[in-house]
């Protein structure tokens, strides 16, 4: 599910058996009402041997780019794939969700995860996509590429070729497990705790795509259980990301500041683990 203008755009995406069939659903929040969708075969959009898995869906100046996943679909290792070094984007106009384009690359691997955004759209209009490079094969990973952050420059449908962030050489061997945007280029990383792995203690750093810098968080809890992925929000002023930081001794908020990497404690919370924060404006 994702804002649209002012639509809220959800996209059901079969994983297996002979369903190949993606839906694609825009609804008027302030009506409660479905008011358009559009479907897109998945093997057709793949086109190789496979079907694809959309990960999330980000709006682009005023289209819809969807990365994907390319999957097996098999029923025996759905989300394991023959294809672990490459990178796909789907781009769909709007409102008519047509699809006009894939774009491809194979510098890393897919962006994002499963239901798990890797395509963020800055405040100039330009696209950055993270990859983990944590494709597999019967559960085994077989991504070659690195894990690192691909650009596509505002107005474009293609993959800027001279630029290519490395998160995985800057950060030591580590891999991308989700992205947060804070603003100006600024992310917060969760990545896997063990160097080349796609599993691990949960580790947090900064990337600033702009300069290509990685920096470790400091100020964290020694073990961190989990910490929120898929749903955190900034500040008010932009600086810093506010994110749920479960761990052995309990849950707290806690604030990223985007240009020190510095993280703040702030209040813990009863009752059980965080797993989103969502802010709600009247």
């Amino acid at each position: 599910m994702q804002t649209v203008n002012k639509d809220i755009l959800t996209v059901k995406v079969p994983r297996s058996g002979a369903a190949s069939i993606a839906q694609m659903y825009k609804i008027d929040a302030t009506k409660s009402l479905i008011t358009g969708e559009a479907q897109q075969d998945t093997k057709i959009l793949a086109g190789n041997g496979e079907r694809a898995f959309f990960t999330w869906a980000t709006q682009v100046g005023d289209k819809v780019f969807m990365p994907y996943m390319s999957i097996k679909g098999d029923g025996l290792d759905n989300f394991g794939t023959a294809n672990p070094d490459s990178t796909w984007v789907a781009v769909y106009n709007y409102p008519e969700l047509k699809l006009e384009k894939v774009i491809k690359d194979n510098r890393t691997s897919y962006l994002g995860a499963y239901f798990t955004n890797g395509l963020f759209q800055d405040e100039n209009g330009d696209a950055y996509g993270f990859s983990g490079a944590i494709a597999t094969s019967n559960t085994v990973m077989t991504s070659t590429k690195p894990s690192a952050v691909v650009k596509i420059k505002k107005g474009t449908t293609e993959f800027d070729k001279s630029y290519f962030f490395n998160v995985q050489e800057k950060s030591g061997g580590y891999k991308i497990s989700s992205t947060t945007y804070i603003s100006k280029g600024k992310f917060l990383l969760l990545m896997y705790g063990n160097v080349g792995k796609n599993n691990g203690a949960v580790k947090m750093a900064i990337a600033d795509v702009y300069n290509q810098t990685f920096t470790w968080v400091t100020n964290t809890p020694e073990t961190l259980t989990s910490v929120t992925s898929r749903y955190n929000i900034t500040t008010e002023d932009g600086n810093s990301a506010i994110i749920g930081v479960n761990t052995p001794e309990g849950s707290w908020i806690y604030t990223v500041n985007g240009t020190t990497a510095v993280a703040t404690r702030g209040m813990k919370v009863e009752g059980g683990q965080i797993t989103a924060i969502q802010k709600l404006k009247y």
